[in-house]
């Protein structure tokens, strides 16, 4: 057959097995316990975008005849050009169906196609984690490209997880990779790896020059993605507050950490686990300011010189007050969320979104923010919520909007920030965990995750 010839009937195989119900993608006899597995999935409201190594060996072990004959005749890159025009779920799909699929979709030539072709497969927010008894987790979120709760494969590659320490495991993202805490000590000792859910690979990165499990871990990728930053700083183990004042930096091109400026304020001034937000090329947190009864404020991280910039710290509004904070980044603005205790006896609480405006300088070279509040709410606390975690955390959803979500109920409120009002809410899942998951989750995740098969743990240095 001729080269044109065999792409033709190829692509119109593709177009056949993307469609999955194609015979050559059926399970065989003896498979159907997989494919009633996905479609009672299917019917929780959570798309699978994978299928297990567990029920992948429970498949018929050799590939139809005329998978072998024709797929195994085609260069790569057909066989690439093929495979990508799948749709997200359906890929993951295929590796099912084949095993001859299997292999070349997990190989580095498709990856680099597939990134080529999509720099992202989802658009993930309200991100939040269950632990199986097995130690493997899993990562669930809404899609709000497709409207719809997706749960990425599962991290079955990845050191396993002592669920009854999730509270000290810290993640964060970008750029189509994760970076995550995933020491199983509560002692020093901090085991911090990076990886792509999408393409399987990822990498331990060296220890800290000061072992110890951070508080603050923030990612960044360079625009080109060619390299990769990973902060990190402070410790929350007491009698060691020297670490508490640390901060340290991963650069991917040299594949070392390096200790930078330590941090202002008191020592264990980073007191809570958080990601940041990264705005015009500084990393804000949340931290206690060092000034009697000032309370908590934001303070400042210029990442290109590696220094803490103090004239542009600033008090939050109630900074005493707080039993909840988080900043989260809006349309490139810096926005707080916070709840406060109102009345303890019955349980009330206030709910506020709170955008900074501007910081001005005073002559002490102390830092004044202006903010304006655009969402204030009071409502009826859970006085038997979550006592180690928060039970409220903010995420970003879309343009200018920004939603309140329950970790417990994984449902929430949306709420646009340049008017403060409510314009939609988020539904939960049918079910939002599966046979042995319990809850658990890493501490607050308040960015969205955009999957990609470009992005890689093992960049060149």
């Amino acid at each position: 057959m001729a080269p044109g010839a065999v792409v033709a009937a190829n692509f119109q195989l593709a177009k056949e097995f993307s469609k999955l119900n194609h015979p050559l993608c059926r399970p065989r006899k003896g498979c159907n316990r997989t494919r009633h597995h996905s479609l009672k999935k299917l019917q929780c409201g959570v798309e699978e975008a994978y299928t297990s190594e567990e029920d992948l060996k429970e498949q018929c072990g050799t590939d139809p005849p005329l998978i072998n004959r024709d797929w195994s005749s085609l260069p790569e890159d057909i066989q690439d050009a093929i495979l990508v025009k799948l749709e997200y779920k359906d890929l993951f799909q295929a590796k099912v169906v084949s095993k001859l699929f299997k292999t070349r979709i997990e190989s580095d030539g498709f990856h680099g196609c597939r990134g080529k072709m999509l720099t992202r497969e989802a658009f993930l927010t309200a991100l939040h984690f269950s632990v199986g008894k097995d130690g493997v987790w899993q990562s669930t979120g809404y899609d709000l490209a497709a409207n719809a709760w997706r749960r990425l494969p599962p991290f079955d590659f990845l050191p396993k997880l002592d669920p009854a320490l999730f509270k000290d495991h810290s993640i964060c993202a970008a750029g189509g990779i994760m970076c995550a805490n995933v020491s199983t000590s509560s002692s020093m000792q901090e085991e911090i790896v990076v990886f792509n859910p999408m393409t399987r690979r990822w990498r331990k990165l060296p220890p800290l020059n000061h072992p110890r499990n951070p508080v603050l871990m923030h990612m960044l990728v360079d625009p080109s993605g060619n390299s990769y930053k990973v902060i990190v700083a402070g410790s929350a183990r007491a009698g060691h507050e020297h670490l508490s004042k640390i901060t340290e930096v991963f650069d991917s091109r040299t594949s070392k950490w390096t200790v930078t400026q330590e941090l202002p304020g008191p020592v264990f001034a980073l007191n809570e686990h958080q990601t940041g937000v990264y705005v015009n090329g500084i990393l804000f947190c949340i931290a206690f300011l060092d000034a009697q009864d000032s309370g908590k404020g934001l303070i400042a991280y210029k990442v290109d010189e590696g220094k803490w910039v103090p004239h542009l710290t600033c008090r939050l509004p109630n900074s005493t007050n707080l039993s909840i904070v988080q900043v989260v980044e809006s349309n490139g603005e810096v926005v707080v969320f916070s709840e406060i205790e109102r009345n303890p006896y019955v349980g009330n609480v206030e709910h506020r979104i709170d955008v900074l405006e501007k910081v001005a300088c005073t002559d002490s070279d102390e830092g004044l923010g202006k903010w304006r509040n655009v969402m204030r709410e009071t409502k009826a606390g859970n006085q038997a919520g979550l006592q180690t975690y928060p039970e409220y955390t903010c995420v970003p959803f879309g343009d200018g909007k920004l939603c309140i979500f329950n970790t417990i109920a994984h449902s929430g409120i949306v709420y646009d920030v340049r008017s403060g009002e409510r314009v939609d809410t988020l539904s939960s899942p049918m079910c939002s965990g599966s046979g042995d998951m319990g809850f658990y989750s890493m501490n607050p995740v308040t960015f969205s995750f955009e999957p990609s098969f470009k992005g890689s743990p093992r960049l060149p240095t």
